[in-house]
């Protein structure tokens, strides 16, 4: 398996949630919130999800998912604990 470098993480990241949810990257910011960009909680859920799966992760708290910054880091953060850095 190939191993991801943290910008192609942020990029798929940013990608992920613009198709997935019809949001125009240029609205998906750092300091953007999920509610913001218009999706529910259950939208979250299905985000976290997908993140999951995609990066092979476990996201422990969705709460740490707010903010489009945060949730890059988030997941960054763990694909590196899980995958060895991803520098």
């Amino acid at each position: 398996m190939e191993t991801k470098t943290q910008l192609d993480i942020e990029r798929e990241i940013r990608n992920l949630i613009s198709q997935r949810f019809e949001i125009g990257l240029e609205k998906i910011t750092d300091e953007a919130t999920l509610t913001v960009l218009g999706l529910d909680s259950l939208d979250e859920y299905e985000l976290g999800l997908a993140l999951e799966e995609e990066y092979r992760i476990e996201i422990k708290d969705y709460n740490e998912m707010k903010k489009i910054g945060l949730l890059i880091k988030l997941v960054k953060s763990e694909y590196a604990k899980t995958h060895g850095g991803g520098e």
